[in-house]
């Protein structure tokens, strides 16, 4: 048999009624995702966009960083056969 939860309550509904927590029950839970957040103010929001932002700004600066190293190694690779062949033409017997 399943047991029964305790009651939860909405802090904006207590809020908006004007009703203390501290007169509920003691197991009863005043829960919401957006006051732990701070969403309800907008906080939490713009923190969390800032964050998805920042990230975006770093793997952009990883993947430039990733093809500028690729083409100095390409660049490097075909410099050295180039100055391989040079030399096995060069070369005295």
């Amino acid at each position: 048999m399943i047991e029964r939860l305790p009651p939860r309550y909405d802090w904006r509904e207590l809020q908006r009624w004007k009703i203390d927590e501290n007169y509920c029950r003691p197991a009863a839970r005043s829960c919401s995702a957006s006051r732990r957040f701070g969403i309800a103010t907008g906080r939490g929001s713009s923190a969390g966009i800032s964050i998805c932002i920042l990230q975006a700004l770093l793997i952009t600066g990883l993947l430039a960083n990733l093809v500028k190293r690729r083409r100095a190694e390409r660049f490097l690779t075909e410099s050295e056969n180039t100055f391989s062949d040079h030399g096995r033409c060069c070369a005295r017997p």
